[in-house]
């Protein structure tokens, strides 16, 4: 694990590269080679690590922070697993990435980001202090176990508006303002503060001759809103460290009062929040509150 210049990041973050056994990932770090994260935060599907540095600029203090890109997004080389139809392979990224810290750290995700984190600490309770997951997709048990044991198909799945819209979305643009003036009015960046979709930009947007394409190829974030082939549920009943899911009843939400109330009573070791208003972006529009709700539970639990 190698820590460069900071590339312009604000201090304290810096770029740091990890070698895995397929290639090499990054991460931002927000503390030097000698010390090791309180926090690993791991993005949402086609975003990628640096779209939170906002979020993770107020952690940085009193936290060490880790942000890793996922395969596939952001500045990462490792290859994507489109014939997976699951997300094991990001939670065995995690698990290789963990295994290299000696002391566990919290694992903090959004969407698919949280969802990957609960199937680390399901598999590897020792690598992890706990989880906070916002929004993380847990859909309703029939339809998960019929895509684990392949009753639904990709044709069907690849139905779903999710899939259509990524398989759909601009891949190329002239320049990084071109990009940011058409994003900044379309939904969900337009409910974001300021600062989320420019860091979004910067590391999902790499040269190619003459233009920007985005660096997570809409194909594979297409095949991982498709890609649910992981037990979710059998993952919450098997969590031996403290977790916290964040839900709300806004745009795009998954969690939602009814359903976080029967995922607390899977597991006493399950919290959860009921955000009003909030959408499946919180952490985006609502960071003070998103860091508020992530220091209150790692301070329960110290």
């Amino acid at each position: 694990m190698t820590a460069p210049s900071s590339d312009s990041l604000p201090t304290p973050f810096q770029r740091w590269f990890v070698t895995m056994p397929d290639g090499i990932t990054h991460a931002l770090a927000s503390h030097d080679a000698k010390a090791e994260p309180a926090i690993l935060f791991v993005h949402a599907n086609g975003f990628n690590a640096r779209t939170y540095l906002p979020l993770l600029q107020r952690l940085a203090e009193p936290f060490a922070v880790m942000a890793l890109d996922l395969r596939g997004h952001g500045r990462t080389e490792l290859p994507t697993q489109e014939r997976s139809g699951n997300w094991h392979g990001f939670r065995d990224d995690l698990i290789q990435v963990l295994s290299g810290f000696s002391t566990p750290p919290m694992l903090v995700g959004h969407s698919m980001g949280g969802t990957s984190s609960l199937l680390v600490a399901a598999k590897r309770p020792d690598l992890v202090a706990g989880v906070i997951a916002f929004d993380p997709p847990i859909l309703p048990r029939l339809l998960q176990w019929g895509m684990r044991v392949g009753l639904i198909s990709m044709r069907s799945r690849a139905k779903h508006p999710l899939v259509r819209g990524a398989q759909n979305r601009r891949r190329s643009f002239d320049s990084r303002q071109a990009a940011i003036a058409r994003y900044a009015e379309r939904r969900p960046f337009v409910s974001w503060q300021d600062g989320f979709l420019q860091n979004y930009l910067a590391d999902g947007l790499r040269a190619d001759g003459d233009q920007f394409v985005l660096s997570c190829d809409p194909e594979w974030e297409a095949h991982n809103y498709m890609a649910h082939g992981h037990d979710i549920w059998g993952a919450l009943r098997k969590l031996k460290s403290p977790c916290l899911l964040v839900g709300g009843d806004g745009s795009g939400v998954v969690l939602r009062r009814k359903k976080l109330t029967r995922l607390a009573g899977l597991n006493p070791r399950i919290q959860t929040r009921h955000i009003a208003g909030a959408s499946h972006f919180l952490p985006m529009e609502n960071p003070d509150l998103a860091q508020r709700l992530i220091r209150e539970f790692m301070l329960d639990q110290a």
